[in-house]
């Protein structure tokens, strides 16, 4: 039976208890700068002690904890909507809410209906980094143990690491874009440190593979040019005719890339990449005879030139490649098909 409560205007300290008819003390206390419930002692504006605090919700007004500054000027509220299905809803502004917890215990930033256990719409997941911790996101199995993990390390100058167990970086992606695959610091734009196993196709968009080649100092031959042996294994410009010694020609001449190149390594000399298959731009001298499609080309007289194969027997073992296009006179530079034979 509820019974009739009153304040005790006897005592003479600041704090006044709550008091039923009976002259118990209630769980209720009035003090000149706070209210307490549960406790005659409260140690802010409100102290609730071993108790809820509820908000029940009409239609009209759902409840709000409102935040305002000192000129009466809203800063920050909570509140539910609990005819709609919501939960919880925080926002600093009168506006629509910053961050909500949906009943199902989905947190939204940016959205009042999460779908997931963290949903952010329309904005970003900062980590900001200390020396001490980068900011890292784990995952884990149910036992606690780590499986995953995607960091930083901005003292590396590094981007973004990828790692599926205690290997620092199975992907790395770098600052500058490259993207590493069991290195940390990629030079290019995929490096990989170990084998590679692709179960598709790779299509590669440019014309020839070819091969890194250390050329002689004083060859300042260019892309297009027709390359033969010399006595020390560097390649120099050709010069005679039907040429055995042939290596093959300068890649990168015209619309042609290279779309691999073998061997890139440094070895402190001069190195280009000389294609050794598929199309490549040549220079040609069709002086020496006109040369229509299909023709076998071989090493010209003409310094860095092919020319049209007009005799078999000399021939065989210093053919190029097969022209593409045909060129009646005069030099310049034309597709090949490169065949070495």
């Amino acid at each position: 039976m509820a019974k009739n409560l009153q304040v005790d205007n006897t005592l003479s300290s600041n704090t006044q208890p709550i008091k039923d008819q009976d002259g118990n003390t209630s769980v209720l206390s009035l003090s000149i700068s706070a209210v307490g419930i549960g406790t005659n002692n409260p140690s802010a504006k409100v102290e609730i002690n071993d108790g809820d605090l509820l908000f029940k919700a009409l239609a009209e007004n759902p409840g709000k904890v409102l935040f305002h500054n000192s000129a009466g000027e809203q800063k920050g509220r909570i509140w539910s909507n609990p005819s709609a299905g919501s939960g919880l809803f925080f926002s600093s502004r009168d506006t629509a809410p910053d961050i909500s917890i949906s009943p199902s215990g989905n947190v939204g930033i940016g959205t009042s209906v999460p779908n997931a256990k963290l949903e952010i719409n329309n904005g970003d997941l900062l980590f900001k980094a200390s020396a001490e911790d980068p900011g890292d996101i784990v995952f884990q199995n149910s036992s606690g143990v780590q499986k995953a993990r995607i960091f930083s390390n901005p003292e590396l100058g590094a981007g973004l690491f990828l790692s599926s167990g205690l290997n620092p970086h199975d992907v790395v992606i770098s600052s500058s874009g490259n993207v590493g695959i069991g290195t940390p610091m990629p030079n290019k734009k995929l490096s990989v440190a170990g084998d590679m196993e692709v179960l598709g196709d790779i299509i590669l968009l440019n014309a020839d593979c070819a091969e890194d080649f250390d050329i002689c100092e004083s060859d300042l031959a260019e892309p297009g040019t027709v390359m033969v042996l010399g006595e020390d294994g560097k390649l120099e410009q050709s010069q005679e005719a039907y040429d055995k010694r042939v290596a093959g020609v300068i890649s990168g001449a015209g619309c042609y890339k290279p779309g691999i190149i073998l061997d890139k390594q440094k070895t402190g000399n001069i190195r280009k990449p000389i294609a050794l298959l598929g199309k490549v731009f040549c220079k040609v001298d069709a002086d020496f005879g006109a040369i229509e499609v299909g023709d076998l080309l071989t090493t010209a007289p003409t310094l860095g030139h092919a020319m049209k194969a007009s005799d078999p027997l000399k021939a065989f073992g210093s053919v190029i490649g097969k022209a593409l296009k045909s060129k009646k006179e005069g030099q310049g530079l034309i597709p090949v098909l490169i065949s070495l034979q």
